[in-house]
């Protein structure tokens, strides 16, 4: 069960999934207070150029379906490619809570959903209609275990491993 506690994890862990730019690391660092498990891959990432970690995260997320190890979209792993119902359900729940689909980012990326499942843990009164159980339910637990899996094996360093920890800890 998600509760409110976990909402700033939820952000945290969408964040992680953006590819790093100048400044993540000190991001992270900021965030080590409220998230001790993240002491371990800010330690590791001072190791490492941004570059590493960029090409980390384009091995793991970008380098294009069928080749990328664990795509962070709900539609390559439910219908086997990018986009299709998947998305369009997906925008209408948010439309349906409020919110329009940010441009330029599919309403499958799992950043926008675990964003968006922090936003109805932040407002349960606001959002009556979209629930956050419910939401996870349909929309995370059907492919989260495979992403999870496949992030876990594909990752090299501890920053994605602790990523596919944390998502299962907080989802699956």
């Amino acid at each position: 069960m998600v509760n409110l506690s976990t909402s700033i994890e939820l952000k945290v862990l969408a964040g992680l999934l953006a590819h790093p730019q100048g400044g993540a690391l000190a991001e992270l660092k900021d965030w080590v207070r409220q998230l001790p498990w993240l002491e371990e891959v800010v330690a590791e990432l001072e190791k490492i150029s941004l570059e590493q970690w960029q090409g980390e995260h384009t091995h793991l997320f970008l380098n294009g379906f069928p080749r990328t190890p664990a795509p962070p979209f709900m539609s390559v792993w439910n219908e086997g490619q990018m986009g299709g119902n998947t998305v369009k359900q997906l925008e209408q729940v948010y439309r349906d809570a409020g919110l329009e689909p940010v441009e330029g980012m599919p309403g499958d990326y799992l950043g926008t959903m675990l964003e968006f499942l922090a936003y109805l843990l932040e407002n349960p009164k606001t959002v009556e209609h979209v629930d956050a159980v419910a939401f996870k339910e349909r929309f995370l637990l059907p492919w989260i275990g495979r992403f999870i899996s496949a992030l876990r094996d594909g990752s090299e360093l501890k920053l994605y491993k602790s990523l596919a920890v944390r998502l299962e800890k907080n989802l699956a």
